[in-house]
């Protein structure tokens, strides 16, 4: 049981840290655009962020 909750915590604690990762990405989108080769880059940090927030969220489920 005790492992579980620290699992749990554990993944909650990732959960925040990413939800926090993808709305500084968000806020920085709302300024203006940055030139294609560095857009490149935090499009897949966006869609690695984005695969790795799924994966805490099945784990907690």
């Amino acid at each position: 049981m005790m492992i579980k909750l620290r699992t749990d915590w554990i993944c909650f604690v990732q959960l925040e840290a990413y939800h926090r990762e993808l709305l500084f990405i968000v806020e920085r989108q709302a300024k203006p655009q940055p030139s294609f080769d560095e857009k490149e880059p935090l499009e897949k940090r966006l869609k690695a962020l984005k695969e790795e927030l799924d994966s805490a969220i099945k784990s907690l489920f």
